[in-house]
């Protein structure tokens, strides 16, 4: 699921900062975005861009964004880019930039309309804002790309919860969004939506998968066993931390032909090394049944782990439900101490026990913390 980053939202509520005479808090669905006072009134809407936006700070068609420049760190195609990065003002944490449709006149008519010749989903491309990508502080070794990420595996990005919490609501009611008949509709309530919760391990996502194909031509059984950055299929190199990990745990004789598994990678060398780990360690999330087009459920993926000997990501529960009347409550329980009890996790991810429907929750803590 690739992230929507610039959308037109409403401003559900707006409140004071203690202490603060020119700026308030306004929520937009479940972010918290310090505005200027008096900017908005509730029930508006804003132009919304997510935390991890690289917005042009520095572009002559978009003057909207040039108070932005003294903030931007990033060059691209001559221009400079500035990260919405989560901040905190007056000790109010803010999530995101909401900016008043009226600075767009030709783009929204009469402060509302959209023009139709730019689709809701084109905003980012029409504003040249980009998804922020954390730089890779070392994953030693080369990385020569042999191929593009295999199209027959999904890429894994969870949503975050901010950006869905009627949603997850909404299925804990029994009730769903019919997308033909454009209504809510009423489930039965034979059974409760329940999920696995597990620690958000941070360090670099792999995906390594095996296939067994037959040549029609000459019968020959053909073995490929391939290992994936986020985007990119590498070529075999034990000396680079993808490959080294796939080689460590085995996983040429250990995998079952037909299945992918995705995971972390963490430990030395990788990202911060935020585990505090000694050595390099895998964390799996998800296996993936290539034929099938499916993914394992978490209990069937926890015990594929367990009958190869893979380390899944640390799960706190198996069957929990979702009783969370506010954001803020989901954003409590989010902080906490990681797989190393040292260290502060990055969040949670919830996955459905039912379906293949998944969130994470960022801990707001860590993100103060090690967001720079």
């Amino acid at each position: 699921m690739s992230r929507n980053l610039v959308t037109v939202r409403n401003i559900g509520n707006l409140a004071p900062i203690p202490g603060a005479d020119q700026i308030e808090v306004a929520e937009v669905d479940g972010w918290k975005c310090v505005v200027k006072k008096g900017e908005f009134k509730v029930g508006d809407q804003c132009l919304y861009l997510e935390i991890d936006s690289l917005v042009p700070a520095t572009h002559p068609e978009f003057p909207q964004f040039h108070f932005l420049e003294k903030n931007a760190k990033y060059e691209k195609d001559g221009y400079k880019f500035a990260r919405i990065r989560t901040i905190k003002l007056r000790k109010q944490i803010s999530q995101g930039l909401a900016l008043p449709l009226s600075m767009f006149p030709d783009l929204f008519h009469d402060n509302a309309e959209m023009n139709a010749a730019i689709p809701p989903e084109d905003l980012a491309n029409h504003f040249f804002v980009t998804l922020y990508e954390p730089p890779q502080v070392s994953i030693g070794g080369p990385q020569r790309i042999q191929g593009n990420f295999p199209i027959f595996i999904p890429k894994t990005d969870q949503e975050r919860v901010q950006n869905m919490f009627q949603e997850i609501k909404n299925r804990q009611n029994h009730v769903r969004w019919d997308h033909e008949k454009k209504e809510l509709i009423q489930l039965p309530n034979d059974k409760v939506e329940t999920y696995e919760v597990s620690i958000k391990m941070d360090g670099t996502s792999v995906t390594i998968y095996r296939t067994v194909e037959t040549n029609p031509e000459t019968n020959e059984r053909i073995d490929h066993f391939g290992v994936c950055s986020k985007n990119w299929e590498i070529e075999e190199d034990k000396d680079n931390k993808y490959w080294d990990a796939a080689l460590q745990y085995n996983l040429k004789d250990k995998l079952f032909p037909g299945y992918a598994i995705q995971g972390e990678i963490c430990g030395p060398g990788i990202q911060h090394n935020n585990e505090k780990l000694k050595d390099l360690k895998l964390f799996v999330y998800n296996v993936y049944d290539i034929d099938r087009k499916q993914y394992l459920s978490p209990d069937d993926c926890r015990k594929f782990c367990e009958f190869i000997q893979l380390e899944h990501v640390p799960v706190l529960h198996e069957d929990f439900e979702f009783t969370f009347e506010n954001i803020q409550e989901v954003l409590d329980f989010a902080d906490g101490k990681s797989y190393n009890p040292d260290v502060n996790r990055e969040g949670l991810v919830f996955k459905s026990n039912s379906s293949d429907f998944s969130f994470k929750v960022i801990s707001n803590k860590y993100l103060l913390e090690n967001d720079e």
